[in-house]
């Protein structure tokens, strides 16, 4: 993962808007393309079905956030793929 950088970044939660606007601001900083760099869900459990259509596809995922978002549950079904 080293060297890789971020194609796209999933956003789960109201607080996690914060986070996607500071990617943004630095994708447009960096001169890269904004459109669908972000994706916003409201729970987990509304980003596994975009989540599961990227694993496996060569797509490098990393699912971090708080135990309030079940994020860990989407990652054991990831896994299950």
């Amino acid at each position: 993962a080293a060297g890789r950088s971020v194609d796209f970044l999933v956003c789960v939660g109201e607080l996690a808007k914060e986070i996607g606007a500071g990617f943004l601001a630095e994708r447009a900083a960096a001169g890269r393309p904004a459109e669908d760099a972000v994706r916003f869900f409201a729970s987990g459990e509304e980003a596994f079905p975009f989540l599961k259509t990227q694993a496996g596809s060569g797509n490098l995922l990393l699912l971090k956030g708080s135990n309030a978002m079940k994020l860990s549950q989407a990652a054991a079904a990831l896994k299950e793929l």
